[in-house]
């Protein structure tokens, strides 16, 4: 599913219930500030979600720690300032993440040691 640059803000509380097979969700380009923690509820069997080109200033932590399918992972392109200690907990299969062109100023160690099998991390553009 593919709802790239269509001026999105935020998203509501189970706002994909009714994809409970979807793979592949792209978000891109948004405006998006605000994911509700359970925006993306019952999305188990997504595998790909793309987050970049938008105004979030943090991980979503709570509304991605129940992606346990999620193999890549794109939150580049935003205004992150910092990535929580909980931030990829229950990701165990994500494997590519991007956070580069963000506001980090430091490489998050301990949030990343919750990914097990991550072979790709993008910090470019930072101010690490």
């Amino acid at each position: 599913l593919d709802i790239s640059m269509n001026n999105i803000t935020q998203l509501p509380e189970d706002a994909f219930k009714n994809f409970p097979f979807l793979e592949e969700l792209r978000l891109a380009g948004n405006d998006l500030s605000f994911i509700h923690p359970k925006a993306l509820s019952g999305l188990k069997e997504l595998k790909v979600l793309t987050l970049q080109n938008n105004q979030l200033k943090t991980v979503p932590s709570e509304a991605i720690r129940g992606l346990s399918a999620l193999q890549s992972l794109r939150l580049d392109a935003n205004h992150i300032t910092s990535v929580p200690e909980d931030s990829f907990e229950g990701l165990a299969q994500l494997r590519h993440l991007w956070l580069d062109d963000n506001s980090l100023t430091e490489v998050p160690v301990h949030p990343l040691s919750n990914l097990p099998t991550l072979q790709a991390l993008t910090l470019a553009l930072n101010k690490i």
